[in-house]
């Protein structure tokens, strides 16, 4: 069984009128023709910060729709998120969206409290609203530099207990409720079976606990099945229903999302990124006992990318374990990220061929390789993405074997090609009409420079502050391979007739039309689709993410400061987006 076969968006533009027919039967999907290109202005909004998100009472839910009414508006197909997993709780945890608490349910910080019912029903929530108290607290989120995850947790979990009180008191809990919204919850809960039990029992489990980790829990409550588990869950059962209400509104907000995509005209409800794993003291590893080796991490070994290796402190699933197990996991992941006629893209999608495991106490560098059932797993994965009618993307950097694009290819996983790393021989950048149909193309990643930091080398001055290169030599080699990059990138623009042949751009500064020629570049490429972020767009140079940092960087917590409205009319961004509108529209020889 093979994989769909759509074409693309992030935020896009399509190519023709001859677009992937998504209402059909699965068996009756039509393939595109080799020039029926999906052009696409991509959009990771995961990356994007607005202002208002962290006010408590507008979160990216209402965001990501604008972002839909944009893209429609630019013609695009699709609008791209990060992970929406439940994330780490605590004020130490992780703000990333790739190391989230379960990757099986949704992040609660993007429910838009405003468009929950209950909001308007309470006067409680009402009071705290309009309070001087928290108004000034969302006005100091709002200016503060960074995002500021603790306090909006904090003040997110504050609400939602307010809102799930004033719900519980006019509907009623599941297992009895009074009005129509109230059995909406209650099949909601019904449906979620077994995997939404139990996830609500450790939230709740949680909340009783002095440590988040399970690992750090009396030994009796550190597995769903004792009798101590069973105990606590009769004996609370409105803080299951607290967290099964949480998921119930975040869940809606999600399908509403998809519907507004739909109804917009656009080609896919959605492009979202599925995470690796999940962490070692969260819910996954929690609530199946014996899947994951708890005494390793996955990671990658040293390569030109980081010199040092990475650790990324996630458990692997045992292979043989999985199998046992009739890949239920697994399965249950897709299932709950697969967005229906949307786009998935699997990061490090070598995962389901092999993972590096690092022993729990040893360096990146004394790991190794440890084999997984590909065959199953990717016959798992087209099952469900003919189902669900999802495209699906493999993130393909770092050490991939050929045979491994293979098989990926014969599958029809699209590949994931990111400009700064498309080369040919001789050093040269890879020409537009040499980059693969089945792919999308995209100039960086959340853990890649912005193309205005490539170029001024913001992401070597991290490195070298960050103590990431192994010895002074390896930083002083990597500032001459980018002064040569520099060269070599002008010469593919002017090659193309992107830029004129005597441009010569300053390098400690990106200008705008060295930033359009790039986006022209990849959209003149074969590639069917393309992702574009917004701090492309907009000429950033932070770095959302800096791999092999913890507190060197300030990975995930930073803003772009304009609203999206201001985005929408910014006359360069407008400039930008119809550039490459009008590269991704040229007819393909």
């Amino acid at each position: 069984m093979k994989l769909l076969y759509f074409d693309d968006f992030k935020l896009g533009v399509l190519k023709s009128d001859d677009v992937v027919d998504v209402s059909a039967e699965v068996k009756d999907i039509p393939h595109t023709g080799p020039d029926d290109l999906m052009n696409g202005l991509i959009e990771r909004w995961g990356s994007y910060k607005p202002r208002l998100e962290a006010a408590v009472a507008r979160v990216p839910s209402t965001d990501l729709r604008a972002a839909i009414t944009w893209a429609q508006e630019l013609g695009a197909a699709f609008v791209g998120i990060n992970p929406l997993h439940a994330p780490q709780p605590g004020a130490d945890a992780t703000p990333s969206p790739y190391s989230p608490d379960s990757r099986l349910f949704l992040n609660f910080l993007a429910v838009d409290l405003e468009s929950v019912p209950e909001m308007q029903d309470s006067p409680e929530a009402q009071a705290l609203l309009a309070s001087p108290d928290f108004q000034t607290g969302l006005n100091n989120l709002r200016n503060a530099p960074l995002v500021a995850y603790p306090e909006i947790r904090r003040l997110k979990r504050k609400f939602l207990e307010i809102l799930f009180a004033a719900f519980a008191h006019s509907h009623g809990l599941p297992d009895a409720p009074r009005t129509p919204r109230g059995q909406d919850f209650a099949r909601f809960v019904d449906q979620g079976g077994q995997d939404l039990k139990n996830f609500s029992l450790f939230q709740a489990l949680r909340d009783h606990q002095e440590k988040p980790d399970w690992r750090r829990w009396p030994e009796n409550l550190q597995r769903p099945d004792t009798q101590a588990v069973a105990a606590f869950a009769r004996a609370h059962p409105r803080d299951l229903a607290f967290h099964q209400y949480v998921q119930w509104l975040a869940a809606g907000q999600r399908q509403e999302a998809w519907a507004a995509a739909t109804g917009a005209g656009l080609p896919f409800t959605l492009y979202q990124d599925l995470a690796l794993g999940a962490a070692a003291g969260g819910f996954e590893t929690w609530g199946y006992p014996g899947l994951f080796a708890g005494r390793a991490s996955m990671g990658a070994p040293p390569d030109a990318f980081n010199l040092k290796g990475q650790n990324w402190g996630l458990p692997p699933l045992i292979p043989q374990r999985l199998e046992e197990s009739g890949f239920g996991l697994f399965l249950d992941t897709l299932r709950a990220n697969l967005p229906p006629g949307g786009i998935i893209r699997l990061d490090h999608v070598m995962g389901l061929f092999r993972l590096y495991w690092i022993p729990e106490g040893l360096d990146p560098k004394d790991g190794a390789y440890v084999s997984y059932p590909s065959r199953e797993l990717l016959g798992l994965l087209a099952l469900e993405s003919q189902r669900r009618r999802t495209l699906v993307i493999g993130e393909d950097l770092g050490t991939v074997s050929p045979n491994i694009r293979q098989e990926l290819a014969q599958s029809r996983i699209f590949s994931y090609r990111v400009f700064y790393f498309e080369r040919k021989e001789g050093d040269g950048f890879v020409a537009p009409g040499d980059y693969p149909r089945q792919a999308i193309a995209c100039v960086t990643t959340h853990d890649l420079p912005t193309l205005a930091g490539y170029w001024e080398g913001r992401d070597l001055d991290l490195r070298r502050q960050s103590q990431l290169y192994p010895s002074p030599h390896a930083a002083e080699q990597d500032l001459q391979a980018r002064a040569q990059d520099r060269l070599l990138l002008v010469e593919a623009l002017v090659q193309q007739h992107l830029l004129p042949p005597d441009y010569n751009p300053p390098s400690d500064f990106c200008p705008e039309d060295l930033r359009r020629g790039v986006l022209a570049y990849l959209g003149q490429s074969r590639a069917a689709l393309m992702e574009v972020r917004l701090e492309e767009l907009l000429g950033l140079t932070a770095q959302q993410n800096l791999p092999g940092t913890m507190d060197q960087h300030p990975n995930w917590r930073q803003k772009i400061y304009q609203p999206l409205e201001e985005v929408r009319h910014n006359p360069e961004v407008i400039r930008l987006a119809a550039a490459l509108s009008q590269a991704r529209s040229q007819e393909k020889k």
